[in-house]
């Protein structure tokens, strides 16, 4: 949440000065209720898209799978949505429960399973179940590889000619 003063500063850095990483967690307005964030993702959008063109800062972004009220078609869907925003890097991560942590205290009222032991880590959800989010973890990987790691644009572009979506050619590649 940059305001105009700040980006216009931030037009100022040299490069490789700072590298911002973005905690998106959720393109659904219901998921980020439920976890108690209130952002305007057009505002985040708006200043991706002011910090990737007018400055030289890296840009990660975050999602985490497994939040409440988020499946898995449409955890994909917030991958895409992300994706065009053109960050330098973007994580999937699933999410974890950490003692005190308020949704680790309401984790049973959202049908959460975690694991008990660090990093405490969801096993399935009422709306992701455990194979749900291994595939998850697997497109993850897989974005690193292809997509973060820089290395594989031109492979990337001659698959991404067959698929309309970028996760969806992830999730074709991690069968």
């Amino acid at each position: 949440m940059l305001d105009e003063q700040t980006l216009e500063l931030l037009e100022q850095v040299p490069e490789e000065m700072f590298q911002f990483e973005i905690g998106v967690q959720s393109t659904l307005p219901e998921t980020l209720q439920n976890v108690g964030r209130q952002a305007s993702l057009q505002r985040l959008a708006d200043n991706v898209h002011f910090l990737r063109t007018r400055t030289n800062i890296h840009l990660h972004l975050d999602l985490i799978a497994g939040l409440p009220g988020e499946d898995y078609p449409q955890f994909l869907q917030s991958i895409d949505w992300v994706s065009a925003l053109s960050a330098h890097h973007l994580q999937i991560e699933p999410v974890k429960l950490l003692p005190g942590a308020p949704l680790r205290l309401q984790a049973q009222s959202w049908g959460i399973e975690y694991d008990p032991s660090p990093p405490y880590t969801i096993l399935k959800s009422k709306q992701l179940g455990f194979d749900d989010l291994e595939r998850l973890r697997g497109i993850g990987r897989l974005l690193d590889l292809f997509v973060n790691s820089g290395r594989f644009s031109f492979l990337l572009q001659k698959l991404s000619a067959h698929f309309t979506r970028l996760s969806l050619l992830l999730e074709d590649l991690d069968r």
